[in-house]
């Protein structure tokens, strides 16, 4: 159920921009293992996923491909999730700054949807019947 909802969550990111549209085009893969333990009658949703997804940025100085990876996606990054991305080569040069503002942004853009996205998930995980 875990990477299932993670992948439909993550495939629905679309975020509006000043310099136009960005949106998750795959989720290339969601590795890792989730569980619920009880320890004195108290439940605890457990999961540590390495989660990477391709994106694509229709920006007014051309189109902006990559990837991103989030490496440790776990009940304890408390959201805050390390990340890396990746730019296509045939990317236009002139969309760096774009990139750093709005792909790597931390308030605004497609890391600030992921995020959200990441946040939903542990709200139902967390509250889900099991």
């Amino acid at each position: 159920w875990c990477k299932q909802r993670l992948t439909d969550l993550l495939s629905n990111v679309e975020v509006e921009t000043p310099p136009g549209r960005i949106h998750v085009t795959r989720v290339v893969g969601i590795d890792g293992d989730a569980s619920v333990m009880i320890s004195r009658g108290k439940r605890r949703c457990l999961f540590e996923y390495n989660v990477t997804v391709e994106w694509e940025a229709e920006w007014n100085c051309g189109t902006c491909k990559g990837v991103m990876q989030y490496p440790d996606v776990s009940d304890d990054c408390e959201g805050k999730y390390e990340f890396a991305v990746e730019v296509d080569a045939a990317s236009p040069p002139n969309a760096r700054p774009y990139v750093d503002i709005f792909i790597k942004g931390e308030r605004a853009g497609l890391r600030a949807a992921i995020n959200e996205a990441f946040a939903a998930f542990v709200d139902e995980f967390n509250t889900r019947d099991q």
